[in-house]
C-alpha cells in the first residue's frame, strides 16, 4: 500500500467538518470491528485540519505515529467507502449554460438536510436576499415597476426560472432565499449537521479556479447551483422581454 499513505482513526463517529475537508481532498472511510472510524486520505495537506489520530501506513499496511520509525499496529481489514462521491454535474437549461453548475448535493456519509431556522442554534431565520420566480411572474411585476426600482436589482437565469436578488426585493411569487457570505439557503432554513459555512464553500467550490466569484445557491429540491456573480445582469424591462421571446423561440 505505497498510495494513499496516511489514515485517519476516530474512536467515536468523525465531526461532521473533519468529513468535509478530507471530501474535499479526495478520501475513503471505513469502521472496524470494534465501531473504531477510519479516513484514508488521497491528499495529506488536509490533515492539518482535521481532529482524529494520523498515523502513516507503510506498503506491508503497518500503522505508524508521525515521525515514529516503530510500528504502532497493523490496519486492519476494511471495506472502504468513497467519502463523498463525486459531486455530479449537469449542465441546466439557462441563459448561460456552459457557466452555471447544477448538481446534487452528496456528502456520504453526511446526510445534509434543511430544518427550520427557528429549530437551530442560529435561532431566528435570516432575510430573504433573493427570489427565484418564473419568468411571466416577474414580467407582470417589472410592467408596472419604476425603472429606478429594478435598476437596484440583478438577476440571471437558472433553467426556465429568473434569479433575483438585489435591494427591495419584488413582491411575487416564487422561493426566496437567504444569503451567508456565498451561500444562498431557502429563507427561514438553516442545514444539519451544523458544518460551519466557511467549510462548505470549500466544499462546494471545488477545484475550481474562480472560486471566489461563485455563489451557491442551495436550491429547494436540494440540489445545488453554482453561478458566476459576474453574470449577474441589471434588470431591465427590455432584457426581461429579450430573454423571454427568444425562450420562446427554442
Amino acid at each position: 500500500m505505497s498510495d494513499p499513505s496516511f489514515v485517519i482513526r476516530y474512536a467515536t463517529a468523525p465531526p461532521p467538518n473533519d468529513l468535509v475537508e478530507a471530501t474535499r481532498g479526495g478520501a475513503d472511510w471505513a469502521t472496524d470491528e470494534s465501531g473504531a472510524h477510519w479516513i484514508r486520505l488521497r491528499e495529506p495537506n488536509v490533515i492539518a485540519k482535521l481532529s482524529g489520530e494520523a498515523l502513516r501506513v507503510d506498503e506491508q499496511g503497518r500503522l505508524f505515529r508521525f515521525r515514529s520509525t516503530i510500528p504502532n499496529s497493523q490496519l486492519p481489514t476494511l471495506d472502504w467507502t468513497p467519502l463523498g462521491n463525486e459531486l455530479a454535474t449537469e449542465l441546466p437549461l439557462a441563459s448561460f449554460p456552459e457557466q452555471i453548475q447544477h448538481r446534487p448535493i452528496d456528502l456520504a456519509p453526511i446526510e445534509l438536510e434543511l430544518i427550520a431556522a427557528h429549530q437551530s442554534a442560529h435561532g431566528s431565520p435570516r432575510p430573504a436576499a433573493a427570489v427565484l420566480s418564473t419568468l411571466d411572474e416577474l414580467l407582470f411585476w417589472t410592467e408596472r415597476a419604476a425603472a429606478s426600482r429594478l435598476s437596484r436589482l440583478q438577476w440571471i437565469m437558472l433553467a426556465d426560472q429568473a434569479l433575483i436578488q438585489g435591494d427591495k426585493l419584488p413582491p411575487i411569487r416564487g422561493e426566496y432565499f437567504s444569503r451567508l457570505e456565498r451561500l444562498m439557503i431557502p429563507a427561514g432554513k438553516w442545514w444539519t449537521p451544523d458544518v460551519p459555512v466557511g467549510a462548505l464553500l470549500r466544499l462546494f467550490d471545488g477545484d475550481s479556479a474562480t472560486s471566489e466569484s461563485l455563489l451557491h445557491v442551495w436550491l429547494h429540491d436540494g440540489s445545488l447551483a453554482s453561478i458566476p456573480e459576474q453574470e449577474f445582469a441589471t434588470l431591465s424591462r427590455a432584457s426581461l422581454r429579450t430573454t423571454i421571446r427568444n425562450s420562446t423561440h427554442h
